[in-house]
């Protein structure tokens, strides 16, 4: 089994909170990224209330994808960039009462036993369901 490499906390939206100041520094954060191994990178952003309302928050944010987006498929060409998106649909439920850019849905059937692998002790997915996931993901992307 190959493993990969996932950082998960990473202020590399451009000009966005105390993070990447430029679409040019997102790309050299990304390019360090990868020089260092890493197969996947996840945006996260710091909301403050007391700043700005979470509409014009999803929407700033929704904005600077968007730019960061076109660079890196400009730049890396077949590179993956996908939005927010959760295989097992569980927790995203709680941000739909306040962001209008959650999407719920599951790529791979999983039974009830699989659900409960889930947010669970050993947490984990079955590997056979990796290649049509990836699929199904490939197609939304292409047609979204």
């Amino acid at each position: 089994m190959q493993l990969k490499t996932i950082d998960l906390h990473s202020h590399i939206l451009p000009d966005f909170d105390d993070g990447s100041q430029s679409v040019e520094m997102s790309l050299a954060m990304l390019r360090r990224e990868a020089e260092q191994g890493v197969d996947v990178v996840c945006a996260t952003s710091h909301y403050y209330a007391h700043h700005e309302g979470i509409d014009a928050f999803c929407t700033r944010r929704a904005e600077a994808l968007e730019r960061l987006s076109a660079a890196i498929r400009q730049t890396y060409p077949g590179v993956l960039v996908a939005p927010y998106l959760m295989l097992a649909c569980s927790d995203s439920r709680h941000y739909c009462r306040i962001c209008p850019n959650v999407y719920r849905f599951s790529g791979m059937p999983l039974s009830k036993e699989q659900r409960g692998m889930i947010h669970n002790r050993n947490e984990r997915i079955p590997l056979s369901l990796i290649p049509d996931t990836v699929a199904f993901f490939g197609r939304v992307l292409e047609r979204c």
